[in-house]
């Protein structure tokens, strides 16, 4: 199964924007929220940014947390 998280991930009622970084398909109702990950092996997760604004650039700005869920 393709992921959809990439191109058109689902926002949350409020806007915000959770993404599900895990090796099993987490099923329809949360698929367009997910981001394969390798099963039993470490990976590395990095952020991409295009023509950032001066807030990623100064440091105003960070990447929120990553939160495991059991």
């Amino acid at each position: 199964m393709v992921s959809q998280a990439r191109d058109h991930p689902a926002r949350e009622p409020d806007g915000s924007l959770v993404i599900l970084l895990q090796p099993d398909d987490p099923g329809a109702a949360q698929r367009a929220s997910w981001l394969p990950t390798p099963a039993h092996q470490p990976f590395e997760l990095s952020l991409r940014a295009y023509w950032p604004e001066d807030a990623l650039l100064d440091g105003r700005w960070t990447a929120p947390a990553i939160v495991p869920v059991p």
